[in-house]
């Protein structure tokens, strides 16, 4: 035995004349416009989204910049180009970073150039570190310890 159907009377739109879908032979109503209520919803929904991503991207640029290195801190070189801070009181730390260059380089420009911290006399390497997604980045001047 089959289900019964019930059949809703169709719903007026905001034009006045009523307009019904056939489906299987069973009249549906139309969709009704957006209420304010649903509006709110809606809006609400997007700027917890976009709050959400906010903070998400504010998250990842702290953390990513929490490694890097400062005035005074110690580094050691890793492989042919890379470094990375360690504890000034390890048996890794090679160089100590006595200033910063202004401004962001690519990494085409620090190959190039070899003026890069002459305004810190104990400097004896330059060293360029990526920003996150970027082709930029900052050039760090490091004394040997």
């Amino acid at each position: 035995m089959s289900q019964p159907r019930y059949v809703r009377p169709p719903v007026p739109r905001t034009s006045g004349s009523y307009e019904t879908r056939q489906s299987d032979g069973v009249a549906a109503p139309e969709a009704r416009p957006p209420t304010k209520r649903r509006l709110r919803r809606l809006a609400l929904r997007t700027l917890m989204v976009t709050a959400a991503g906010t903070v998400g991207l504010v998250a990842v640029s702290v953390v990513s910049s929490l490694n890097d290195p400062a005035v005074g801190d110690c580094v050691r070189t890793t492989g042919a180009s890379g470094f990375e801070v360690v504890d000034c009181g390890s048996n890794e730390a090679q160089f100590r970073i006595v200033g910063v260059e202004g401004g962001s380089r690519t990494e085409k420009e620090f190959a190039d150039s070899t003026g890069f911290c002459s305004a810190f006399p104990t400097a004896e390497i330059s060293l360029w570190e990526p920003e996150s997604n970027s082709m930029y980045g900052t050039v760090y001047c490091a004394a040997k310890l």
